[in-house]
């Protein structure tokens, strides 16, 4: 994920980031301002299905883009009917 965001910051006058609720620390009272989980060990390359990864890769997006020119989207699940 850093890796595109890098690549494409220069060309790329925004950047919309699509993520998940479970960038979130836990899932009591979520909005905005809730607290995002954290990673241990930032230097690990090892992708495994954790929520705190959802955060990193929001936070490297920030890192590349910047506030101004980033939107990250956390949709929750959607029920087909």
């Amino acid at each position: 994920m850093a890796d595109s965001a890098r690549l494409l910051s220069d060309a790329a006058t925004h950047y919309i980031f699509i993520s998940s609720i479970s960038a979130y620390a836990d899932f009591i009272a979520i909005d905005e301002d809730a607290p995002l989980a954290t990673i241990d060990d930032e230097t690990v390359e090892e992708v495994a299905s954790k929520p705190s990864w959802k955060a990193f890769c929001e936070k490297r997006a920030a890192q590349e883009f910047g506030a101004d020119r980033l939107a990250i989207l956390r949709p929750t699940y959607l029920r087909p009917r």
